[in-house]
């Protein structure tokens, strides 16, 4: 991003005041050369001042000589185009971007309490195969989430009993504002576990789409017993956790 200040004048030189439509071109030379990029804005002029940000490519601030063309409308191109000063190739270092984990102990999910397929223990959640009762994760959206990654869930867990098949669960990822209306945005599947003996820790990932987390509030429904689910007994949840890009 690029903080672009700027002055808009009328042929006699009085400066402007109001809305206009200004487009910004990235180019590799002062004349001539290649336009690399551009971005559109709608700016709002008071005595012909305005302050604006610009969105341009990082990969072309890698230290070539840059410059920004500047267009009112349908306008011919103002000349000459500007120079951008050293500052922004940092642009080609920011934002870094690490992977963060946050997770939450299985007994800290929400489910009504009248449940029988989803009780309460010391080590976690006992979880019986049913897809009709659903835990609930439930958290404000990171701050420094990336917003365009896609966000990872894993659940741990283990068998309470020595019986073979595979444990599927499967989740509704969706996230909220204030006001919404609370809607599914279909579930989210992962790759079935085989699991053969108890007190044996697993876990299943899920990669929940960005799409699906861009508002305020992550509400995440959490079910046992996919279409890919054959292990007929309860299994000990403990422990849910995700995994995102962050900026830093």
């Amino acid at each position: 991003m690029i903080t672009y200040q700027g002055m808009l004048t009328d042929p006699s030189g009085t400066p402007l005041t109001g809305m206009y439509q200004v487009n910004f071109t990235l180019y590799d030379a002062l004349t001539g050369g290649t336009a690399l990029c551009s971005d559109n804005h709608k700016i709002k002029t008071e005595n012909g001042l305005f302050t604006t940000t610009l969105s341009f490519d990082p990969e072309y601030f890698d230290g070539r000589g840059l410059w920004i063309g500047v267009r009112l409308g349908t306008d011919e191109e103002m000349t000459p185009r500007q120079a951008i000063r050293p500052v922004p190739y940092a642009l080609n270092l920011i934002p870094a971007t690490t992977t963060r984990k946050v997770s939450f102990p299985a007994n800290a999910l929400n489910y009504p309490p009248d449940y029988t397929t989803i009780t309460q223990y010391g080590g976690g959640l006992r979880w019986e195969p049913s897809a009709t009762t659903a835990a609930f994760l439930i958290l404000m959206r990171p701050d420094d989430w990336d917003g365009a990654s896609p966000v990872t869930l894993t659940i741990w867990f283990w068998p309470t009993t020595d019986t073979a098949g595979f444990v599927d669960f499967f989740i509704y990822p969706r996230s909220f504002n204030d006001g919404d209306l609370m809607s599914d945005l279909g579930y989210v599947q992962g790759s079935p576990v085989a699991v053969s003996g108890k007190f044996v820790m697993h876990k299943q990932e899920f990669t929940i789409p960005a799409s699906n987390l861009q508002n305020e509030l992550w509400y995440i429904s959490i079910l046992n017993g996919g279409s890919g689910s054959t292990h007929p007994d309860a299994v000990m949840v403990s422990s849910v956790g995700l995994t995102y890009t962050g900026q830093r």
